[in-house]
C-alpha cells in the first residue's frame, strides 16, 4: 500500500511479514509448513500485519499534513519452509 503525503518529503517504508505456521499440531498439512518434522517458524507474524494495518489507519487520517511518502509492504512467504 502506498500512502501518500500532503507535503514535500521523503519516503519511508513498513515491512510486514506474514508466513508463520502457528499450529502446534504435529506436522500440519499446508503447501507453506516446512518439510522438516518437527521444525516450525513460529512468531508473530499475526501481530506484524497488524501493526501494519494500524500504521496505515493512524496515518491515513493525517495524510495532508504528512511529509512525504509511506511504503507499506505486506509480505507472504518470507522464509522458505
Amino acid at each position: 500500500a502506498i500512502l501518500r503525503g500532503g507535503k514535500p518529503g521523503g519516503v519511508v517504508g513498513f515491512r510486514a511479514d506474514m508466513d508463520a505456521t502457528l499450529s502446534m499440531m504435529p506436522d500440519p498439512v499446508t503447501e507453506i509448513a516446512s518439510t522438516t518434522p518437527g521444525v516450525r517458524h513460529i512468531c508473530g507474524h499475526d501481530v506484524h500485519a497488524a501493526v501494519g494495518i494500524g500504521v496505515a489507519e493512524a496515518l491515513a487520517p493525517l495524510r495532508e499534513d504528512l511529509p512525504g511518502t509511506v511504503k507499506l509492504f505486506f509480505q507472504p512467504a518470507e522464509k522458505p519452509a
